[in-house]
């Protein structure tokens, strides 16, 4: 069996990297900002925590359908278009908690945006089966 392309390498790295730092960010949630928080701040910022586990998830599975469909151009965008909408996502809201923005602005939307894009592409790619 030939080892994975580069591209696949790197999006299941990149997969195994946004988990660990999602590990890391909710215990700075559960430790550090409960008390610096609103209930509602908190919430959010707990909410992009799951979704960067859930699409941390995703994206070994996008390198493992880049890998089981070489061809397939949806397979091998799907996956960097959930790593930067994933990005764009929990980026957005992490900054507006940590005061680091006012708000997560219009980021925010345009990475959900490109993360439903993703995941329905790589629905379409496995589909295809080519």
């Amino acid at each position: 069996m030939n080892a994975p392309g580069a591209g696949t390498r790197y999006l299941a790295a990149s997969g195994a990297a946004l988990a660990a730092i999602a590990a890391a960010l909710a215990a700075v949630g559960s430790h550090a900002l409960g008390g610096r928080l609103t209930p509602a701040e908190l919430a959010s910022f707990n909410t992009a925590v799951a979704f960067q586990f859930v699409n941390a998830i995703g994206l070994f599975a996008a390198a493992w359908a880049r890998d089981r469909l070489p061809d397939s151009a949806l397979a091998r965008a799907s996956g960097w278009l959930l790593l930067a909408g994933t990005l764009l996502f929990c980026g957005s809201i992490y900054a507006a908690r940590l005061g680091l923005t006012a708000s997560a602005g219009p980021t925010a939307p345009v990475g959900g945006s490109a993360v439903i894009v993703a995941w329905a592409g790589l629905a379409a790619a496995l589909l295809r089966g080519r």
